[in-house]
């Protein structure tokens, strides 16, 4: 959800943190978690991208901004945190965008 995403000051970024209590400390040495985005619409034009995936936006006006998706996540804190990091860190409130993300887990 767009509410989801919160302002990180220090990484000047945007950050929806979630729970992935599935990613135990053998996962986490020895396995990897693969992270992905889906962009477009379902079922029309829908495509998955890896994380992290840096993309340039365009707007009406002709303008574009440039930010990078991703994620970091933590066996300590069961915890996976996804982020919208805008290349010229300003916070900027229609960056937070509904996106839908993919975790594979390998092991």
């Amino acid at each position: 959800k767009v509410s989801d995403w919160i302002w990180n000051e220090d990484s000047e970024r945007w950050e929806a943190e979630k729970p992935m209590k599935y990613i135990s400390e053998f996962i986490y040495e020895s396995g990897a978690v693969i992270g992905y985005v889906f962009l477009g619409v379902q079922n029309q034009d829908e495509v998955q991208t890896q994380l992290p995936f840096t993309r340039r936006v365009y707007l009406d006006d002709g303008t574009f901004f440039t930010e990078t998706l991703g994620y970091e996540y933590s066996f300590l804190t069961e915890k996976v945190t996804f982020y919208i990091a805008p290349a010229d860190g300003i916070q900027d409130t229609k960056a937070r965008t509904q996106y839908v993300f993919r975790l594979a887990l390998i092991w």
